[in-house]
Parts: structure tokens; sequence; C-alpha cells
């Protein structure tokens, strides 16, 4: 393989990384989407509606109530297929670096499992140097802001290094990869809590209208050193929600609204004995709506990883004046679901059963939200959470 073309992969393969790795991004007012409740009142044309925003379970990811404050309780960005024909010398895994640092990185590859030059690629960009032979030695520069960093991920947090060269005999270049954890080296001086309209959380606080509804939170850590960054996955945030019941915390802080009442979210920054703490105000409501679910929300509890013994079961109920017809649901959990809600409209005051059997793919917390797509407005939407063990 020339040096010409693993230049061209390793291009290719950081534009497939940034396409594939877009989040939040924070600066000054760092925005982040947010799904406004929908009006109950306003009819959609006869083709199901389309959703604004789909999230994926990996969204939902989190222990219950709280996002923890430990790298090794954080749910790993690493999502790469690896042959195991590399392996990292230096750094540790999972070894904290900082802001604008040059981290320098010793590879060792297993004897016949790659051939040509070798390179490293995350996120953080890619390393300034390209080995054809051992020593495979690199150095790679932390950027210092979010600009940096593919897609406009984050900068602070767990992010994946992966050391990138031929697969011998195979067209795959993912060798082997580490985690370094991206933090500042000083408590911050303020912290902010944003909305999708770049308006910082306060008085009254956050408001839902409706079970199921998300919001992502950007964190805003203002440092001494002038850096202001989202550190909604710094392994220093923790994140609980005082009533869980009412709204839950996710992975990269994704709030779900679960049922009706009031809550607050608590964010703290913990630095060794030093410890920064925000509260977010949140309450839920939920209205009269035309499409009633009950419950509003399902927990299966802890579960055996790929089992189906468990099955929950929900009432819709049509309460307009006139007929609605129930499209096939949209599906973001872990889950599998029958029905007898499309056959046929739902007359006024009709109902229709819907069977939800959790199935969890892996050890571990849960969370999901199965749209109910209908003629008449955008919603309801039904939250699942579940813990595989």
């Amino acid at each position: 393989m020339t040096m010409r073309f693993f230049h061209r992969a390793l291009a290719f393969a950081l534009l497939l990384l940034a396409l594939g790795t877009h989040r939040l991004q924070a600066q000054d007012s760092p925005p982040v989407q947010q799904q406004r409740p929908p009006d109950p009142s306003a009819k959609s044309e006869s083709a199901a509606p389309k959703l604004k925003k789909v999230w994926t379970n990996d969204d939902f990811f989190s222990r219950s109530g709280q996002v923890s404050g430990s790298a090794a309780e954080h749910h790993s960005k690493s999502t790469y297929s690896f042959s195991n024909g590399a392996t990292f010398l230096t750094p540790a895994n999972g070894q904290i670096v900082h802001p604008g640092e040059i981290v320098h990185f010793d590879v060792s590859i297993a004897p016949g499992r790659s051939e040509g030059p070798l390179g490293l690629m995350s996120p953080l960009g890619a390393s300034n140097e390209i080995r054809e032979s051992a020593p495979y030695s690199f150095s790679l520069k932390i950027p210092r802001d979010e600009r940096g960093v593919g897609g406009g991920s984050p900068l602070i947090g767990i992010q994946p290094i992966t050391a990138f060269g031929k697969v011998l005999g195979k067209q795959e270049f993912g060798l082997g990869g580490i985690e370094v954890d991206v933090e500042e080296s000083e408590m911050p001086t303020k912290l902010s809590a944003y909305s999708g309209g770049r308006s910082q959380y306060g008085p009254p606080g956050l408001k839902f209208f409706g079970a199921g509804q998300q919001e992502s939170l950007v964190i805003a850590a203002t440092f001494s050193n002038g850096d202001v960054l989202n550190v909604i996955n710094s392994t220093y945030v923790r994140l609980i929600s005082e009533n869980p019941k009412v709204v839950s915390v996710g992975e990269e802080g994704i709030l779900t609204s679960l049922g009706p009442g009031n809550t607050t979210i608590t964010v703290s920054y913990a630095l060794e004995a030093q410890t920064m703490q925000i509260s977010i105000p949140v309450s839920v409501t939920i209205s009269n709506s035309v499409i009633v679910l009950n419950p509003l929300s399902l927990d299966f509890g802890d579960q055996p990883v790929g089992s189906t013994n468990k099955t929950l079961q929900v009432t819709l109920t049509n309460h307009s004046l006139g007929p609605i017809t129930i499209y096939k649901f949209e599906i973001r959990a872990e889950v599998r679901e029958s029905d007898d809600c499309t056959s046929a409209p739902l007359p006024p005051n009709g109902g229709c059963t819907i069977s939800i059997t959790f199935v969890p793919f892996r050890a571990g917390p849960s969370r999901g939200v199965i749209y109910i797509l209908n003629s008449f407005s955008v919603g309801p939407s039904l939250p699942v959470a579940g813990n595989g063990i």
C-alpha cells in the first residue's frame, strides 16, 4: 500500500468520523436543539407526520435518574470494531489530558497483523506522524475548543483514539484503540445551563408539556484561562434528577419527561475536594390531550440480556370528536411491540391496546421512546426504560 493511498484512506476515515460523530457544539452561548411541545388543537395532513428529531436508544443510555461522575461509569464513545493488531503501550487507557496539550503515544503492532504505514486518528484530529515501521511513536495535539473536534462534538470528556493502518489481507484499517479523557486542570469559575434558544435556564426553569418529550442540556463552564467549554460529557460532572419519575437524565444530558410533577436537575462539577453546583427547576404538565396513553411511561426494571420474559400493556384512547388513524409506530427503544391500534381508525372514545416486550441487547440501563404517529397531531410519545443484567 502506497503512502498516497494511506493518506487518502486516512482523510476518508476522518471524514466519516466527523459525519458520524455530529453532536452538540458549545460556544459563548452554546446551542442545543429543543423539541417543542405539539399543539393538540392543530390537525395534521393525512400523511403520517414527520418527526423533527428521532433519537436512537444510545441517546437515552444512562443510569436511572443520573449521569455518573466517574470515567469508568460513563458510556464509552468507542463503537469501532478492531482487529486487535495494535496495542497502546502509552498512555494508559482513560488517561486525563488537557486542552492544548501535546500527547505522545507508543503503539506495538503484533507480528503479521498489519501491512503498510500506521497513523492515529480520532475526533480530536490525526497524529502529526505516519510511521512505516517500528518504533510506532506518535504525537497528537489536543484542540483548545470544539472548533477542533470532528463533527462539532464537545471537546471535554471521553474521546476515542484509533490506530489506523491496513489489516493484513483485508480492506480494514482499525488495528486497535484506547480512550483519553479530555478535562481542564482547574475548577471552573462559573457554570451555566443553556437551551436550544440560547437562553440560560433560570426561574421558572424548564417546562415540558407531555410525557416522552426530550431536552438536551448544554452545560457551559467558564475557566480562569478564558476557556468556555461544554462540559456535559465531563467525567467531573454529575447530573441528578430529584424526582426521576417526573424527568430522567440520560447520556449527554438528555432529559426525558415521564410524568406530571416537579423536579430539580442538580448539576455538580467536582474536582478533587472542590465542588460547584447549579440547579435547574423542571416541571411536567400533562394536558388533556385528545390521544391519551395509560400509563404514561413504562419501566421494566431488571431483565436478563436477550430475554423476552416480560410484557407490559398500554391503552390508547381517542378523546376527540372524530376518528383518528394510528400509523405504524416509530420505535427507538430495545423493545418489541404488538397492537390493535393500526387496523382501523379509532372512533371517538374508542380505544386500543399496545403490548410492549423489553428485549435488552446489552447489560446496563436502557432508555428509549416510542412515537405514536397519528392523523391528528404530533405525539403522544411513550418513554420506555429497563436495565439489562
